[in-house]
């Protein structure tokens, strides 16, 4: 069944600062009346078949419940965990980690600030081509990770990717035609305050809900995303992908509306969606039909205004998993980022 949601997310700062007042419930194939009132007051976060998660203040647990009453409780207090988050990078291991790669691989790697935020947390960027400080004409290629703070599994995703490329570059093939072909640039911790926090938000607000669209194309964004969209258009990104977690899936626009992109641009999202997804069988679709409708994100804002080919992908089944287990989401996700990479 397809939903029409318009999600709206209420400004969640009162207890965005603190998970342990929230509680995720699941809602088991509901209709389309009862997710409209869900939606329009509390943040879905994933679609897994025909159910829904959906994180709730404790404090409006009983209006919830009326809406839903149903749905069952997934989990009580934090949506990650200290114990879920514990072996996984923070942000200064981070930050320190691309000052030291950059230093490490001058000629191929620069390392770029673009901002600051009101939290006091510089905004990287990290470049990775073979003339690295040349603007050469080769297609410009972003990848992003942790818009949503709490989805750590992103960053170490991210991070190997970068890892694997600058320490086999002259020594594998493949990946080293990668680098010599394109511009890349990574973009680890697009809301450093939330991954710092581990918490979904920033500023009281939800920044994968916070771009300008059609809808709202005078939109303000919270600040990491307004100074990710500025140095967004100092560039001419050809392709992106916002790596998100979780639920197993490759989408591609338009998420603020049910309405398909243009036949010709949604049958190049198809095509390479479902050659990235034959490694690792992530479902493939368009964000408002393979989950609902969310104005405001990434990819539809690239799209948009670059006609960038823009992909958000969603990891694993975890926002956090285990660290046990980081080693196989990395794997699981390898090939299917190199697909993308030589897309273009």
């Amino acid at each position: 069944m397809n939903f029409i949601i318009p999600l709206l997310i209420f400004s969640f700062s009162a207890f965005a600062r603190n998970n342990s007042d929230l509680r995720t419930y699941r809602l088991i194939g509901p209709n389309s009346q009862t997710m409209q009132a869900v939606a329009n007051r509390f943040e879905v976060t994933r679609r897994i078949d025909d159910d829904f998660e959906v994180i709730v203040p404790n404090s409006q647990a009983s209006a919830f419940l009326q809406s839903a009453p149903d749905a069952q409780v997934v989990n009580n207090g934090k949506v990650v965990e200290a114990n879920q988050s514990a072996g996984y990078r923070r942000f200064s291991q981070v930050e320190q980690e691309l000052k030291n790669l950059a230093a490490q691989y001058p000629h191929i790697a620069k390392l770029e600030t673009f901002g600051q935020t009101g939290g006091g947390h510089k905004m990287y960027a990290l470049k990775i081509s073979d003339n690295v400080q040349v603007d050469e004409a080769e297609p410009e290629l972003m990848i992003t990770s942790a818009t949503h703070g709490d989805e750590i599994i992103t960053v170490e995703v991210e991070m190997d990717l970068i890892n694997t490329l600058l320490q086999n570059y002259q020594k594998d093939a493949r990946l080293t035609a990668m680098i010599d072909g394109k511009e890349l640039y990574f973009i680890p911790m697009v809301n450093p305050q939330g991954y710092e926090k581990r918490d979904r938000y920033t500023q009281g607000k939800d920044p994968n809900r916070d771009y300008p669209s059609p809808l709202d194309p005078t939109k303000r964004s919270v600040d990491c995303i307004d100074l990710l969209i500025k140095w967004f258009h100092s560039r001419d990104i050809k392709g992106s992908i916002d790596l998100h977690a979780s639920g197993k899936l490759i989408m591609y626009p338009w998420a603020y509306t049910d309405e398909s992109p243009a036949p010709a641009d949604e049958a190049i999202f198809e095509t390479l969606g479902n050659y990235m997804a034959e490694v690792n069988h992530y479902r493939v679709g368009q964000i408002s039909k393979i989950i609902y409708v969310a104005k405001g994100s990434s990819a539809d804002y690239y799209y948009w205004k670059n006609r960038t080919l823009a992909l958000g992908i969603e990891l694993t089944s975890s926002k956090a998993p285990p660290f046990s287990q980081v080693s196989r989401v990395i794997e699981e996700s390898r090939e299917m980022l190199y697909r993308f990479i030589e897309n273009f």
